[in-house]
């Protein structure tokens, strides 16, 4: 974990926030729009009850007559007779489309419905955005997905490097102009337009992964117009993206020892050897498929790359994604790859090394060194700290290293002082967003609660059980604030 030495949090200055209000100030001296002039959203139906809209921003503050991004926004109207407002809602990535996650999984959330018109946003880049930062055609994706898990020797090093330099090129060659205004800081200033437009003087929030780091950024810099927020699954702001993926590593190593704890239990199950053997007999298939990828008659191919890939996303939504995992383990273990590349080029594989609107992000905001030489290094310290997922991780890294654009300020600490009561909710055994990151982010924010669920998977919200649901729908109902901390079983 990151830590600032010699200087208390409430000393902190916040990065982001100090980013995107110095870009208000020269946007309100300029004659820009401010909070009282934001224009209302012009909302039209477009399907199974809910509304559409777009919300026009600047691509650069500071020029505010200059480009802009035009930016979806979908809305599910309340369905009871006590309305509280518009809950506006991320759910992560960076690079996931907020429309399309409230139109496929807006019924989830029926009973936030009953109160809050459900309000979602595709970030400037991302989704239905225009323009949107898809910087590498299909080929191109494929090719970074089919590589082996972890480069050995150095002319496989020199290709994952050069691969590196090319997905940053690209998004260079394409979206120069671009690039250095898609980081957090803009959306964040996206999201009080936004606020603004539906007319509320607070922004209710629900986060979930990095919109966490979004909903703690926004109130970060906009205290005063802060309502309440729930962030689940919560990333730490002080981190930088090193620090980001050393903690995954090892949260996902944990999570697959879990896994094979879990599947042991059966005795169909087949991994042997208990969960040191397990894991030892997941880590030589991606070794075997490094070594010699299978190729499909149809020419698809499973890669080491790819089949660890699979095997960290199938950490995130347990029972589901474990179950599927083992249904194709037995015959990839014999020798029979066709199964597990059918599953690891469906949507089962969440985790992708090419995703360039993820990268957009992150790669600007966290800091990193700008030196390549970096990452087999970091690759070794992470082998000892998580030998199946810390070298990989290390090596995705790479891109951040030769980014092009760099915010003007490193990770920081956020207390957003003076902002409405902020629930933080973390899952004990998330493989993602690492449970340490919860407890951190509550302990800097000043008006925090922290929710913690000892669970399995990504994220708590909808899949915890009535727990977590009660508290988190109790707080946004305005019944009432949990406890500074409160803790929900796995079966409660």
């Amino acid at each position: 974990m990151t830590t600032t030495i010699g200087r208390p949090l409430s000393t902190l200055p916040t990065r982001i926030g100090l980013v995107v209000l110095a870009s208000w100030i020269l946007l309100s001296a300029c004659g820009g729009e401010s909070d009282g002039d934001a224009a209302a959203l012009q909302w039209r139906p477009c399907g199974d009850g809910a509304e559409c809209a777009e919300l026009v921003v600047p691509r650069d503050r500071s020029e505010p007559d200059g480009a802009t991004f035009t930016l979806p926004v979908l809305r599910l109207p309340a369905t009871g007779p006590d309305r509280l407002g518009s809950l506006v809602i991320n759910p992560g990535g960076p690079g996931i489309s907020g429309v399309g996650y409230l139109r496929r999984d807006g019924g989830d959330l029926a009973a936030l419905r009953e109160r809050y018109d459900l309000v979602s946003f595709d970030p400037r880049g991302v989704g239905g955005s225009d323009p949107v930062m898809e910087c590498m055609d299909e080929a191109q994706v494929t090719a970074v997905r089919d590589r082996p898990s972890v480069p050995v020797g150095p002319d496989q090093e020199r290709a994952a490097i050069d691969s590196a330099r090319s997905i940053a090129d690209a998004c260079r060659s394409r979206f120069a102009e671009w690039l250095p205004h898609v980081g957090t800081a803009d959306v964040v200033g996206d999201l009080d337009d936004l606020r603004a437009a539906l007319g509320e003087d607070q922004l209710t929030y629900l986060g979930f992964s990095y919109g966490t780091y979004l909903g703690a950024e926004y109130a970060s810099t906009f205290p005063e117009r802060t309502g309440r927020m729930v962030l689940d699954g919560a990333m730490d702001p002080a981190l930088d993206y090193d620090a980001v993926r050393r903690d995954q590593a090892i949260a996902m190593d944990a999570a697959l020892g879990r896994f094979v704890a879990d599947c042991q239990q059966d005795t169909d199950c087949p991994l042997t050897g208990g969960v040191a053997g397990g894991l030892g007999q997941l880590q030589e298939l991606v070794r075997t498929l490094d070594r010699e990828p299978y190729t499909a008659p149809d020419g698809r191919m499973l890669s080491g790359g790819r089949a660890l890939a699979l095997l960290q996303s199938a950490t995130y939504f347990p029972p589901g994604t474990w179950d599927d995992l083992r249904a194709v383990l037995g015959d990839a273990l014999a020798g029979r790859y066709q199964p597990m590349l059918e599953l690891a080029h469906g949507p089962a594989l969440m985790v992708n090394p090419a995703d360039t609107q993820y990268l957009s992000v992150l790669c600007h905001d966290l800091e990193t060194s700008t030196s390549t030489d970096d990452v087999p290094v970091l690759a070794e310290q992470w082998r000892a700290l998580a030998p199946i997922d810390g070298p990989s991780r290390a090596w995705s890294t790479a891109p951040c290293h030769v980014w092009p654009t760099r915010s003007p300020a490193p990770p920081a600490p956020v207390r957003a002082a003076g902002a409405g009561p902020i629930l933080v909710v973390g899952t004990t055994h998330d493989p993602a967003t690492p449970v340490g990151w919860a407890r951190s982010l509550a302990q800097q924010l000043d008006s925090a609660r922290y929710l913690e669920w000892e669970g399995d998977g990504h994220l708590a919200y909808g899949r915890a059980g009535p727990c977590v649901s009660r508290i988190v729908e109790s707080f946004l109902f305005r019944n009432g604030d949990p406890p500074g901390r409160t803790t929900c079983a796995a079966d409660g």
